[in-house]
């Protein structure tokens, strides 16, 4: 067989899209092997499989995995693609048409926000920083600047609860989330979905995948301006190693349970949210 490359050029092929599916064929007695490298590409947005040494028909398919087969060869389903099939053309298909909506409606809201924002603080009217994108790709993600300091992505400390460097204007933006809406224009870009994991300032990213390792797995997907975690009560500071677990888990569930009636909800959850100001800050 003609040797393509090492792990980290499969990697890489798979990260820059070039790749579907893997299917990891190694000898039986190399089970911890096989593990490490399912483990190592779960991160990517591919469906991966591991070849039995069973015949498929013998494999429960209501157990831990899902099983399928190519050709005679039974395989076991780690894990399926995040997007697939018609998926990415339908959720696309709502970001263009929804996100564009929305952002033409929020037009009045923004200017009324960016002159409130120029007349009570020094400073540029938005705000950007560069964040990890689909595949860890850095993006730089807008949004009306609601501080009285802009800092930029090294060691920047996460805002939290009665933060000094909030401006009286920017507490009121952050409460009713108007700061997000400049984020529609990413979406319509096509860097960002309207639902999706919330994406993190790069320093903090780095600093909760040192953290949790498999952090780096919700970046199968796109960042959203919301997401399943902020709807399910995740909100505001990650202060603590729970609230790191807990907004990853609800993450990974969205990612696996995708569906445009989830997104739908999630949307309209959220609207409910953002007049409620919880954990908004």
């Amino acid at each position: 067989l003609t040797v393509a490359g090492r792990l980290s050029d499969l990697i890489e092929a798979a990260t820059s899209e070039r790749v579907d599916q893997i299917i990891i064929a190694l000898p039986q007695a190399a089970d911890s092997r096989m593990a490490m490298i399912a483990r190592t590409l779960e991160r990517l947005p591919v469906s991966v499989h591991i070849v039995t040494h069973i015949a498929s028909d013998l494999v429960d398919g209501e157990g831990a995995h899902k099983v399928s087969s190519l050709g005679p060869v039974g395989m076991l389903d780690v894990k399926r693609k995040a997007l697939s099939d018609w998926q990415p053309i339908v959720k696309r298909f709502e970001d263009v048409v929804l996100g564009s909506i929305l952002f033409v409606l929020s037009l009045p809201i923004l200017a009324i926000a960016a002159l409130a924002v120029a007349a009570t603080s020094k400073g540029p009217i938005l705000f950007r920083q560069r964040r990890r994108g689909l595949n860890k790709a850095t993006i730089e993600v807008l949004k009306l600047r609601t501080m009285t300091v802009v800092e930029g992505d090294e060691a920047m400390p996460q805002t939290m609860k009665d933060d000094p460097r909030v401006t009286p204007v920017g507490r009121i933006l952050r409460r009713l989330s108007i700061d997000e809406l400049p984020q529609l224009w990413n979406v319509v870009k096509g860097e960002m979905s309207l639902v999706g994991p919330r994406p993190h300032a790069i320093s903090h990213d780095e600093e909760f995948a040192s953290k949790l390792e498999v952090y780096a797995n919700r970046h199968q997907m796109k960042p959203g301006i919301t997401g399943l975690a902020q709807v399910e009560g995740c909100r505001g500071e990650i202060d603590s190693q729970d609230k790191l677990e807990q907004r990853l888990a609800h993450d990974m569930a969205y990612i696996k349970g995708w569906s445009l009636w989830l997104d739908l909800k999630i949307i309209a959850r959220t609207l409910l949210i953002v007049l409620s100001g919880r954990n908004a800050y």
